[in-house]
């Protein structure tokens, strides 16, 4: 049966599935392979736990893809020994093993000097980054932002005179911006305080009164008076339990004030009046923290990144806001503040120089949807010169602040971001997610593609650079137009076409 034609387990039908699985495997071997990887549904060495190539984010689009090779050092020579590799053998797949040698050695050298790597087209930096061998197997460096991403104040300030005291002055705001845990454990410090206090106030009255001093062997008091000032209490732990139950307004019946003493009036109408001020107190301290708007402000409320785009032929930065918890329906305006080091011309260093955006209708919004703020870069705006190579070098921050009332409460709430250069994406703008649904009858946003971009086309240069172009085009325009005006030569036509490319 082995040696039957057409067997499975003839000789002939074996080396030839010995010659096919050794033409894959120089196929492999020799040719450079490329593999594109789905981050989102394939699971190999690539995506695997503990992979270099695991940090990196999911390639959404295939067509996307691009290859980076450096074909600069590659000469006419190795491309013509890969044109080689790729037809070795001979039909039936058989090949030299001197040759399959000379090869890989040569195809070994290749690879080590000429990578290839496939990645989604993110940015610059991040690129130059991956391949800067300088910068493989270690962090990049955070930036340094004034506002972070969620709203919180990278600012502390050092070296306050009398800083705790300050707070304690203002405790009642102290209390309302500190976290739950600490504001619940100053309410139950206060309350155990003021009992104990009240307590040792009301110990003292008694033993001054000389309602302790017992006979140790019939346990009667010495005193001469008709009844002591506190009835029914004998240690510290009962004068304890009798200032719980007064100042709670709980009273079982077994410990009660007499008439016996008189001071024991005026204590007990202090210990009910603090009593009252402490719950009120407490009261209001946590209806004001239950009311206020929460400090972390999602980040679903502005866009992670802004763009730079075009708009009526204009330049102009733009980002996205949404309100999904309706905080800032009323009155509701947005502003936009460009920190930015800066020297002056008495050599001064300013830190962070502001410099405020105009935004479109002065950065007031009607947020019934997720709205784009735009901001449209003109010869007063501090982003004029800026192109988009310059967003790898200046370093600035663009920090946003959205203002506005609830429509519950009426207070009024105020969210903050921030977008540093590496989150302006330029020659992008927002997609549009605001559609009218016929069957429901109302405008439908898509929440999920609030971040979600596409490219468009956007000159690289900056806003200034885009209006000499146009002007000197206008220019050339009326020269032309104006008659006995000399035509323009092909060298200068050629010249403005470079200048409009650029």
């Amino acid at each position: 049966m082995d040696s039957l034609d057409g067997s499975p387990y003839s000789q002939r039908r074996h080396w030839l599935n010995v010659q096919e699985q050794q033409q894959q495997h120089n196929e492999y071997r020799f040719s450079r392979p490329i593999k594109i990887v789905d981050y989102d549904n394939e699971r190999n060495s690539w995506t695997a736990p503990g992979s270099p190539y695991h940090i990196r984010r999911p390639a959404f689009d295939r067509n996307r893809l691009w290859i980076e090779d450096d074909v600069s050092s590659e000469s006419d020579v190795d491309r013509k020994d890969q044109h080689i590799i790729n037809d070795l053998g001979p039909e039936d797949g058989s090949s030299n093993p001197d040759q399959v040698a000379a090869f890989t050695n040569a195809e070994t050298e290749r690879d080590r000097m000429f990578p290839i790597t496939i990645q989604s087209a993110r940015s610059l930096q991040n690129l130059r980054m991956r391949r800067d061998p300088q910068h493989q197997g270690t962090r990049a460096i955070k930036a340094r932002r004034v506002v972070n991403k969620k709203g919180e104040r990278n600012v502390q300030l050092a070296h306050l005179p009398q800083r705790s005291i300050r707070f304690a002055r203002d405790i009642a705001t102290t209390l309302v911006e500190e976290k739950w845990r600490y504001a619940l454990a100053v309410f139950v410090l206060s309350y155990i305080g003021s009992w104990t206090f009240f307590a040792g106030l009301w110990y003292i009255l008694s033993y001054a009164h000389g309602d302790l001093a017992l006979d140790p062997a019939t346990g009667e008091r010495l005193h001469d008076g008709v009844m002591p000032c506190v009835d029914g209490v004998s240690d510290f732990v009962g004068f304890l339990l009798f200032s719980m139950e007064t100042q709670i307004s709980t009273g079982y019946g077994a410990k009660v004030p007499t008439e016996e003493c008189p001071e024991s009036f005026g204590l007990l109408t202090i210990q009910l009046i603090v009593g009252l001020v402490i719950d009120a107190s407490i009261l209001g301290i946590v209806y004001a923290k239950m009311v206020r708007p929460p400090q972390k402000i999602s980040e679903t409320k502005f866009s992670r990144r802004a763009v730079v785009c075009l708009r009526d032929g204009k330049l102009c930065f733009v980002f996205r806001i949404c309100d999904r918890r309706w905080q800032h329906a009323i009155e509701t305006k947005v502003s936009a503040v460009l920190l930015e080091p800066r020297r002056t011309a008495e050599g001064e260093e300013i830190e962070k120089h502001e410099s405020y955006l105009k935004l479109e209708n002065d950065g007031r919004l009607v947020l019934l949807w997720p709205v784009t703020v735009c901001h449209v870069i003109d010869s007063e705006s501090p982003l004029y010169g800026v192109s988009a190579s310059d967003l790898l070098e200046r370093k600035f921050e663009i920090v946003i602040t959205m203002t506005g009332g609830t429509m519950t409460t009426g207070q009024i709430n105020q969210a903050r971001t921030s977008y540093m250069p590496a989150e302006i994406c330029w020659g992008h703008r927002f997609r549009n997610i605001v559609e009218y649904d016929s069957r429901k009858q109302s405008y439908v946003a898509v929440n999920e593609q609030m971040h979600d971009l596409e490219q468009v086309d956007t000159p690289l240069c900056s806003a200034r650079q885009l209006d000499q172009i146009r002007r000197q085009l206008s220019q050339n325009q009326t020269k032309n137009e104006q008659p006995g005006t000399n035509v323009q030569t092909p060298n200068q036509r050629k010249i403005i076409h470079d200048e409009t490319e650029a």
